[in-house]
């Protein structure tokens, strides 16, 4: 007998409660955060005239540090996205989440992404194993991205009319939950 999958998909504001019942968790959660939208300038160069940062970091920390309390442990995936490239916006706040659930007693770790099923040159993986996906790094042809395909995934290739937007992506893990809190000088989640 086949093994069936179901997904059930839930779409709401995990800061609030009113689609998302207190204390559930899952198995997987898509975090596409709020952000200053930089790696859309190349088709909207308006939001480069959008004034700082404003409340963008700390709404992107609070809704992380939100989807954590939701992903069950362990083995629960948490995917963070953004459209913009900006290391105070990618890279420094899968850090600080990583390091703010750990004092919580939650290990956190990254789980490398491969580029290249997904139709992307492997340049797009950073050395943590994120994403930071920039309009240059868009395979162009189905031949150059077939090569990359293990038969197990599908490659996905975007036709590459003028590149794509600048995205970051990163795939956490949650390991364990526990009552003790690792130090702060503990860097086994890289």
């Amino acid at each position: 007998a086949e093994a069936t999958t179901v997904v059930r998909v839930r779409v709401g504001d995990v800061a609030t409660t009113d689609v998302v019942e207190p204390g559930r968790s899952f198995d997987a959660v898509l975090l596409d955060a709020p952000c200053t939208c930089l790696g859309t300038a190349r088709r909207h160069p308006e939001v480069l005239r959008k004034p700082g940062y404003g409340d963008v970091l700390e709404t992107q920390r609070a809704l992380l540090d939100a989807c954590v309390d939701r992903v069950k442990a362990p083995r629960g995936r948490l995917v963070y996205s953004t459209c913009s490239v900006l290391p105070r916006e990618c890279e420094d706040q899968v850090d600080g989440v990583i390091r703010r659930a750990r004092r919580r007693g939650v290990r956190l770790e990254r789980v490398p992404i491969d580029p290249r099923p997904l139709g992307f040159a492997a340049a797009a993986q950073t050395p943590d194993g994120d994403l930071k996906i920039l309009p240059w790094h868009l395979l162009e042809d189905d031949d150059a991205a077939s090569q990359f395909s293990d038969g197990s995934h599908p490659v996905v290739v975007v036709p590459a009319s003028g590149g794509c937007d600048a995205h970051f992506v990163a795939r956490l893990v949650v390991v364990s939950r526990g009552d003790a809190a690792a130090s702060d000088d503990d860097t086994s989640s890289h």
